[in-house]
């Protein structure tokens, strides 16, 4: 029982640290920061997919090609090998590989000081390998020159704090791994760690039906047997009991549907729908109610003649929540947390078919901070992004809930007030907004007069499409600056030429 808890720890442990790591990327202040933290949250959602592919394979061959497949893609990897060792610790067997031989596959070695599988082992932590023809810490087989291999990067496969396996990718030209790319490296290596050992106590469970309850028991999935005829639940395992929240025997003979939701339609899909497997995400109904995200794995049995559906639930409350807080990067600015410009535009667009079915008006405001640039270069980055998020404060604090202020980049933020009666509701906002402004900023013992110079279109007079409201708010915007800036200024027809 305490292995199955500390196996299903350091699953979530590693969705939790994959969480934090998109928590960062919001924390991240600077231009440079934002690109990297796309090219990483691009990659946390890859490895988010890969998770929840591990999570539902439960063939242990195919699991395997999986997992160095998913490795070989996301490292841009020349070579991909997994290793598992023995249940004595005496082998390290070669589970699949891509770039190598097939024949390797099933072959093993644990010599030591040969090899850099073998070196991780006695290590238990990731090591690289920049230039082959320079190493000196391990024998290099004769294999890695024969395929005219230069680099390497390898991580342990942990589990309860020990390793289980080595996960080891080559390339061909010369390569360093930044720590990003180790740290992905390794949670892959985790991840597929618990997935392979989950898989092969579900393989243990279909050879040997005999022992059904103590492979259940021992199981890190939770696992419920029920009756495919009445969908009463024959025996649960402790993580199940565990996640459901009530005693055992408050769950065995209870319907099924009593804690996991039926589909839509209210069918069950193996009975009634004649799928042979059923591979989705439903919604577990603990015992106190709480409703949990899981993805269910049913699979029909045959035991003693009778049929039993074999049901496996994964809780992912948290890789639901590390997909709403990439969702939520994807459509706001790092560094204010206001929308960014494709949610702003998404808004428009909705605003504008709204207010023409109402026959109502909106206006565009865009604005930009005078003189940012001097701010930057005089009192540093730091300062400016400061500057910035109290700038986004106020800007909020001067609109109505129905409205939007979001930031595009840069010092320039746009407005959207919808709906409005005319271009007066528009002016006072405008005018409230460089009132706002008076008040000096103090930022880390300084204090900064900063204005703002403002552009404003209105629909349908100055546009009747998101792009151009937008665009022509951006033109009387300079032309508030070109007039002494600290003002706005109400988009013309003329200030087109």
């Amino acid at each position: 029982m305490r292995d199955e808890a500390r196996n299903k720890a350091e699953f979530v442990d590693e969705l939790k640290k994959l969480r934090r790591q998109v928590s960062d990327l919001q924390r991240s202040n600077t231009g440079a920061a934002v690109r990297k933290g796309t090219h990483q949250a691009q990659n946390l959602k890859k490895l988010l997919i890969a998770s929840r592919e591990m999570t539902t394979t439960t063939d242990l061959r195919k699991l395997y090609r999986k997992i160095v497949n998913i490795s070989k893609s996301l490292l841009n990897l020349d070579f991909s090998t997994l290793m598992i060792l023995s249940g004595d610790r005496s082998r390290l067997v070669i589970e699949n590989t891509i770039g190598f031989p097939k024949s390797m596959i099933g072959t093993f070695s644990l010599v030591k000081g040969q090899g850099l599988a073998t070196y991780v082992v006695k290590t238990k932590r990731h090591e690289v390998v920049v230039d082959f023809k320079r190493e000196k810490r391990f024998e290099v087989p004769p294999v890695v020159y024969q395929k005219h291999i230069t680099s390497a990067v390898s991580v342990p496969m942990m589990l309860e704090k020990e390793v289980f396996g080595v996960l080891i990718g080559h390339t061909l030209k010369k390569r360093t791994f930044s720590e990003d790319e180790i740290s992905l490296y390794q949670s892959i290596a985790n991840q597929g760690a618990v997935a392979i050992k989950n898989a092969m106590h579900i393989e243990a469970l279909r050879e040997n039906e005999e022992y059904l309850k103590t492979i259940l028991d021992a199981v890190q999935t939770a696992i419920l047997v029920i009756d495919a005829e009445t969908h009463e639940i024959i025996t649960v395992n402790p993580v199940a009991v565990k996640m459901i929240g009530a005693p055992r025997e408050e769950i065995v003979g209870k319907v099924c549907h009593k804690f996991i939701c039926p589909t839509q339609a209210g069918a069950c899909p193996i009975t009634d729908g004649g799928y042979t497997i059923d591979n989705s995400e439903r919604i577990l109904l603990r015992a106190d109610r709480e409703k949990v995200p899981i993805i269910k794995t049913v699979n029909l049995v045959m035991l003693n003649g009778r049929r039993y559906l074999i049901e496996s639930l994964t809780d992912i409350t948290e890789r639901k929540r590390m997909e709403e807080a990439i969702k939520y990067q994807a459509y706001h600015d790092l560094l204010t947390n206001l929308p960014n410009r494709m949610l702003f535009m998404d808004r428009l667009g909705l605003a504008l078919t709204q207010v023409q079915r109402n026959q109502k008006m909106l206006a565009v405001l865009f604005l930009d901070i005078d003189y940012f640039k001097n701010i930057n270069d005089s009192l540093g980055h730091t300062i400016g992004d400061q500057l910035l998020r109290d700038v986004a404060k106020r800007l909020k604090a001067c609109i109505r809930k129905s409205d939007t202020v979001a930031r595009i980049g840069g010092d320039e933020f746009i407005l959207l007030l919808s709906p409005i009666n005319d271009i007066g509701d528009a002016v006072i906002i405008a005018e409230k907004i460089l009132s706002v402004f008076q008040k000096p900023f103090k930022i880390d013992g300084n204090t900064l007069r900063v204005t703002t110079s403002i552009g404003l279109s209105l629909y349908p007079g100055d546009g009747e499409t998101a792009e151009a409201l937008l665009k022509n708010a951006d033109i009387a915007m300079y032309y508030a600056k070109e007039r002494g800036r600290n003002r706005y200024q109400c988009f013309n027809a003329a200030m087109r030429s």
